[in-house]
């Protein structure tokens, strides 16, 4: 094959005209080309030809060592090992036995005893597993916000507003001074630690999943209040938790959170939605006095 792309290299050259120089250096190049070529196709052959040739002379070491045969067509050392194992087995199957034994007597005995059967602890070990799967299932909960995805600006706006729920609804005045980089800033409705903790997750959650839709999801109805798609969409979401200005449309969604705030005063709630309103706009630069009131409305 390399000669005859050499020979065409050679025609090639030729018909288009090359120096008889030109000719003669091709030429010498394709010849060195092919003994290289050559040359390791030889050493290549010769390598391969030497170790089989090596293993050829090796000799077979460690062969299998079939066991002897005996007159009733058995093999030496075969009956021991079936009798070790027989013996193992009925002394595993004696030993179950008497376990068996003794649990039906201790059983006989308590029912004996008291007439009724003794209690086992199979009742708490149901109640344990039931908590340990309300747990999981709120740990999984917790786990599902992933701000990996979120952009940088989102991301940082989630953060600071996760500090702000925790300090606004669990009363946590280091994370609400993180939140607000404001040292008058205090909690103003005070509710109870499981309140506080639910809430602080719904809102956190609601957010997240604004900041992660991003604003393709809104459709704007003529009565927005900021100017940020985010601002609006996070405003229609509060005022369904909290119940402010509920409607036909919403109350599906009031009716899921009445158990959560059923003991927060409706002044309290008002107070929690303004405030959350009032520190999501400084987030997007849109505090004004004029959202403010507006958003109060």
């Amino acid at each position: 094959m390399i000669v005859t792309m050499s020979c065409i290299h050679l025609l090639y050259m030729y018909l288009i005209g090359a120096r008889k120089q030109d000719l003669v250096y091709a030429a010498v190049l394709d010849a060195i080309l092919l003994l290289i070529t050559v040359l390791v196709g030889f050493f290549r052959y010769s390598s391969k030809v030497k170790a089989l040739s090596n293993a050829l002379k090796r000799p077979v070491e460690e062969q299998a060592q079939l066991p002897e045969a005996t007159d009733d067509g058995t093999y030496v050392g075969e009956d021991s090992t079936d009798e070790s194992t027989d013996d193992t087995v009925t002394v595993d199957e004696s030993t179950a036995d008497e376990s068996n034994a003794d649990e039906s007597t201790s059983e006989e005995t308590d029912q004996d005893e008291t007439g009724i059967p003794e209690a086992t602890g199979d009742t708490d070990s149901s109640e344990e597993t039931e908590a340990a799967g309300e747990t999981t299932s709120a740990e999984t909960d917790n786990t599902e916000v992933d701000t990996s995805v979120l952009g940088d600006e989102a991301k940082n706006n989630y953060d600071r507003f996760a500090l702000f729920a925790k300090g606004e609804y669990e009363g946590d005045a280091d994370s609400l001074l993180a939140a607000t980089e404001n040292t008058e800033s205090t909690a103003t409705v005070v509710l109870d630690e499981q309140t506080g903790k639910s809430l602080a997750d719904t809102v956190e959650k609601d957010y997240y999943d604004v900041l992660k839709d991003g604003a393709a999801s809104y459709v704007a109805d003529g009565t927005e209040t900021y100017v940020s798609a985010e601002l609006n969409m996070m405003d229609q979401k509060l005022k369904k938790l909290f119940g402010i200005d509920a409607t036909e449309e919403n109350t599906d969604v009031t009716d899921e959170t009445a158990v959560l705030l059923a003991d927060v005063p409706e002044e309290d709630k008002q107070t929690l939605y303004k405030d959350t309103m009032k520190f999501l706009a400084g987030l997007y630069g849109e505090n004004t006095d004029a959202t403010e009131e507006s958003a109060a409305e």
